[in-house]
């Protein structure tokens, strides 16, 4: 019986261990500022699909960087130096901030709309948290970088003044950070929200990637990772929602996302379109991929965004 017992302790110390390990390497991947592998194994798919847009895409970003902007810097509220663009668009008289996803950048996920969106307004094109010129060790999945949305507002609001409208348009995990941030007591002139294909929460999209690994949700080692974001990056990955703070929010909100999304499944954007009790629209591109919904549905999308302006300042 003693034998049974100590075998029984060793095989669940041992059990911990792994379980600690392999939560520490994943926890590294998913979020250190360097940790792309799980970027590009989960990416693989939306990758493969941007393959005939590639030169598109190359011109949009070329467009880009030719622009004459304005670097700009704040601080966020834990002492983070964050870093942006800002351009004067051919509508001086709103200001969308372009919030990008996941090991993404404002060039890559905004420079093949960033013509249309200057016809728009101004532009301010930030680097989130650990990506780019801002500082920050780890991505919390929209946890913190929805306080720095705030802090990017705050900015526009003193520098633009309170009467300028000022828009939230986020991409991928950027989507989800502008939800996250509606939740938030944001300055009175912002108006609105534009999020495309966001993820409802670090949970979720974290469950969603293990579940593509293993095949099934290994609870545990979610456990674990979750372990060490509280220790390490100051997060829990069940700490905030798209739906949660659909329960806070009343700005008119623009959702998007492509039906064939393989990275992150157009189910959540409905879960948080289902839970948002404000004006609200949606557009699901048909067989579009991960960050794909402009380019396949440029037309309604574009479309979508002008009435968004247009029904937000109406009512200002």
């Amino acid at each position: 019986m003693q034998t049974v017992l100590i075998f029984l302790g060793a095989l669940i110390l041992l059990t911990l261990i792994i379980l600690l390990v392999f939560g520490a390497l994943f926890f590294h991947i998913a979020c250190s500022r360097n940790g792309r592998l799980i970027s590009r194994i989960i990416s693989s798919g939306a990758a493969s699909a941007l393959g005939p847009y590639a030169d598109k895409i190359k011109k949009g970003q070329e467009t880009l960087e030719r622009r004459q902007k304005s670097e700009i810097c704040i601080r966020s509220d834990d002492a983070l130096t964050l870093h942006g663009y800002f351009l004067k668009g051919d509508c001086p008289n709103r200001t969308i901030i372009c919030v990008h996803g996941y090991h993404g950048s404002p060039a890559h996920d905004f420079g093949l709309a960033t013509e249309e969106l200057l016809k728009c307004g101004n532009l301010l094109l930030i680097d989130q948290r650990s990506h780019g010129k801002s500082e920050g060790k780890y991505i919390t999945f929209g946890v913190r970088e929805c306080r720095d949305c705030k802090a990017w507002a705050n900015w526009l609001c003193e520098r633009m003044g309170k009467e300028h409208p000022v828009y939230l348009d986020g991409v991928s995990m950027g989507g989800t950070t502008v939800l996250m941030a509606s939740g938030l007591d944001l300055p009175e002139n912002v108006k609105g929200i534009i999020a495309d294909c966001s993820f409802t929460s670090p949970y979720d999209i974290v469950s969603c990637v293990a579940c593509r690994i293993f095949k099934r949700e290994p609870r545990l080692l979610i456990a674990s990772v979750d372990l060490y974001c509280r220790v390490f990056a100051g997060f829990s990955l069940n700490e905030n929602s798209t739906t949660a703070a659909m329960n806070k929010n009343k700005l008119p909100i623009l959702f998007a996302h492509g039906t064939s999304d393989s990275l992150v499944p157009h189910t959540m954007t409905q879960a948080a379109y289902d839970a948002c009790t404000s004006s609200k629209d949606l557009i699901l591109a048909k067989d579009a991929e991960h960050g794909l919904s402009y380019l396949i549905d440029t037309e309604r999308y574009s479309a979508a965004i002008y009435k968004l302006f247009k029904e937000c300042e109406k009512t200002a």
